[in-house]
């Protein structure tokens, strides 16, 4: 049992260890790979995201990024410091595995909401769900060649009270 116990965790490790890898970091990436923003009223000294790269050796190579980041606002919502990766547009290579035009799929579970991926234990759509909110089913959601998005909302589309109507329902869009 112990050598069971012993050949898993020898088994996992480097599973673990190489689904951290983004890139192998031989060298540092070109500036439009990540970027990041903060709210617009955040208090530039407590909310800030600070991009690096190390400089010396590591596990990963030397252009491996180091990101030091707080996120503390003013504003009533919480405001935010958010750190993306561009994919498309700024790429060398042609074309991106997840361009073109998206939309939801129009089955039960399609949206989820929970404490994990995959997890709908908090909310799920119904079946029942897909035809009452078919203005939202058929929104689409669309990745440009050139790294833009669209959000393609149709002539009407899901609304709940808190966007200003009376009741939640299919609607003229709010924005965008």
């Amino acid at each position: 049992m112990k050598n069971k116990i012993t050949s898993s965790i020898l088994f996992l490790v480097p599973l673990f260890i190489f689904g951290q890898t983004i890139n192998n970091f031989d060298s540092e990436p070109s500036p439009d790979y990540w970027s990041h923003e903060i709210s617009e009223n955040a208090d530039s000294t407590l909310s800030y995201v600070n991009v690096s790269h190390v400089t010396d050796p590591v596990s990963e190579g030397a252009g491996a990024m180091q990101l030091d980041y707080s996120a503390h606002n003013i504003e009533a919502w919480g405001g935010y410091a958010k750190i993306f990766h561009m994919l498309g547009g700024g790429d060398d290579e042609p074309g991106s595995p997840v361009g073109g035009a998206w939309k939801l799929s129009p089955e039960a579970g399609a949206l989820k909401v929970g404490p994990g991926v995959d997890d709908g234990s908090w909310w799920a759509n119904s079946l029942e769900d897909v035809t009452t909110r078919a203005c939202y089913f058929d929104d689409e959601y669309v990745f440009n060649a050139d790294g833009s998005f669209n959000n393609v909302l149709q002539d009407t589309t899901w609304l709940e009270t808190w966007q200003g109507v009376t009741a939640d329902g299919c609607g003229t869009p709010v924005a965008p």
